[in-house]
């Protein structure tokens, strides 16, 4: 799994500033050794992990922990109910027939149709400069829409259940070099970005 510090862009951003950004993706200095970077990530926010994490936040990784066996009944039922794409559900456990592209892939979340359609001037802005787009959503209606009014580069995904092995196959696949969070509203729909932030600051 690997990532980069927070890299922020600001809303009034211009060519310049952007260029910067754009640069500061491309030229990590670590980005060729994997393990050497998620080493160098640990040691910059060791400080942070001093705070210990809200308790209904690690209340709720121990449950997501505990309820991976069901994912199969519960993945069963969500088809029966249309809610999940019957040839996508590997996504679901963070598995992906489709290939990461090489150079930098900047994860953009956003949980359904609302917070995907307020990131696309995002993503425009990042594509300008050439980078790559992982997006991922959690619903079928937003998977759709991405499909229907986004680019064909965007490559989109189903956001992973919430299960340390799920995320962690997600991240080890898709290894972001940044990322994007449209929207946090809850524990459940943050906890998979959070997982990522241990090897990969968001903005």
């Amino acid at each position: 799994m690997v990532g980069i510090d927070a890299i922020i862009v600001p809303p009034d951003a211009d060519a310049e500033t952007m260029e910067k950004l754009r640069l500061r993706v491309e030229a990590y200095p670590e980005r060729s050794d994997p393990s050497r970077l998620c080493a160098a990530s640990a040691v910059r926010r060791a400080g942070s992990w001093l705070t210990p994490l809200p308790m209904t936040l690690r209340v709720y990784r121990k449950l997501s922990s505990a309820m991976v066996p069901l994912a199969p009944a519960l993945i069963k039922r969500r088809l029966k109910q249309g809610k999940e794409d019957p040839a996508r559900v590997g996504e679901r456990r963070g598995m992906s027939r489709d290939v990461r592209p090489h150079g930098p892939l900047v994860w953009i979340h956003g949980a359904s149709v609302g917070e995907v359609l307020a990131a696309a001037a995002l993503i425009e802005r990042l594509r300008a400069l050439n980078l790559r787009i992982l997006l991922t959503s959690g619903t079928v209606t937003s998977a759709a829409i991405v499909a229907k009014r986004f680019p064909a580069d965007v490559i989109h995904q189903y956001v992973p259940y919430d299960s340390p092995r799920y995320v962690a196959r997600f991240l080890d696949h898709w290894r972001p070099s940044a990322g994007a969070v449209h929207r946090i509203r809850s524990v459940a729909q943050s906890d998979p970005v959070e997982r990522g932030a241990a090897c990969c600051r968001w903005s």
